[in-house]
């Protein structure tokens, strides 16, 4: 069989060429068309179960207005045990991709995610819960073995070179498992990532990535560390982790270490409004040049203040520490500088 199109589960494929045969347990079929090629199998016992084994898949859109009408439902799935060698959804190619899933109920159980490319791996699992409002719930943890190559393949050039890093969360958003819906977002997120470099970013791209990178700093405020942000800030090690709530994200522990900088943040910045309400805390990396400084000038000096200085954990760069106040939107941020405060650690005595 050969059809100009063909509208399957919501989906239309396009030039299709279809071998297949029929039996008492369900069917199967070799099939080729622009966006998939492979062998189909469909079993028709208890809910049922496709599997599929495919050299490629490309995930069309949904097909056409009635299908917007009339979304899918999570019930009218069946099981799916698939493997793609070649997967891409709204053109991003994710490399090699396997799923498998099962009817539960009103909900989709999917058991196993796990997509590989040079760049990145993930692993999560998954429910799309049915009923009145339709919600997908997510556990993943997604490894970058470099950041900047893993962003360019998902569509976001240019933001960040080089860089290991893995992401960890445990979230759940209204609507379908492909359409992250950001205002009803809520979850888990930890982040950690070391030896890489933020790059210039034009304000309102990257959104969360530029957000990270500071850039309005030195262009709100003439500071010292034009330099250190604009240019792109290099970092040795990112430990991070926050809460989200309906979109809101409240960033409880953000550590940032470069050899230019030290940089903590806390706050909340709302995803689906792009606004940030953050507080930042600048220290500079000042330690190791002062102390060889003076140890030109006085040897002994030079020592005692380098030992100080790792001891103390840099008190010469807490002297020049900065701290700030950004609000406002991702693309215009406000920045104010505030009142030094001491680091948590410090303490004075009477």
């Amino acid at each position: 069989m050969k059809l100009a199109s063909l509208k399957a589960y919501g989906k239309r494929f396009n030039d299709v060429s279809l071998r297949a045969a029929t039996g008492a347990r369900g069917w199967s079929a070799m099939v080729s068309a622009k966006e998939i090629e492979g062998d189909l199998s469909y079993r028709a016992e208890g809910t049922g179960q496709l599997i599929a084994r495919l050299a490629r898949f490309a995930v069309p859109p949904d097909a056409g207005a009635a299908q917007a009408a009339l979304p899918m439902k999570p019930a009218e799935l069946p099981g799916m045990d698939l493997v793609a060698e070649r997967f891409s959804v709204r053109g991003i190619d994710l490399g090699r991709v396997e799923l498998a899933a099962q009817r539960d109920g009103e909900d989709w159980r999917i058991e196993k995610v796990t997509m590989a490319n040079p760049d990145g791996t993930l692993r999560a699992n998954a429910r799309w819960r049915g009923g009145a409002t339709q919600r997908s719930v997510l556990d993943f943890s997604l490894e970058a073995h470099d950041a900047g190559k893993l962003l360019a393949r998902v569509g976001y050039r240019d933001l960040v070179l080089g860089g290991k890093a893995k992401l960890d969360g445990s979230v759940n958003w209204e609507g379908d498992p492909l359409t992250l819906d950001s205002a009803s977002l809520s979850g888990e997120l930890k982040m950690s990532a070391e030896d890489g470099q933020f790059l210039e970013i034009e304000p309102g791209i990257g959104k969360l990535i530029s957000l990270m990178s500071l850039q309005a700093l030195p262009r709100r405020i003439a500071l010292d560390f034009r330099d250190v942000f604009s240019k792109g800030f290099r970092f040795d090690r990112i430990e991070a982790a926050s809460h989200v709530e309906h979109g809101v994200m409240q960033i409880r522990d953000f550590h940032m270490r470069g050899p230019a900088a030290d940089v903590q943040m806390s706050g909340e910045a709302d995803i689906g409004q792009e606004t940030q309400n953050l507080r930042v805390r600048v220290v500079p990396g000042v330690g190791d040049s002062a102390s060889t400084v003076i140890g030109i000038v006085n040897p002994v000096a030079g020592v005692t203040a380098a030992i100080a200085q790792r001891i103390l954990k840099n008190p010469l760069g807490q002297i020049f520490a900065h701290d700030f106040s950004i609000t406002g939107s991702w693309s215009d941020p406000k920045v104010s500088k505030l009142a030094a405060m001491p680091p948590a650690s410090e303490s004075v005595s009477p």
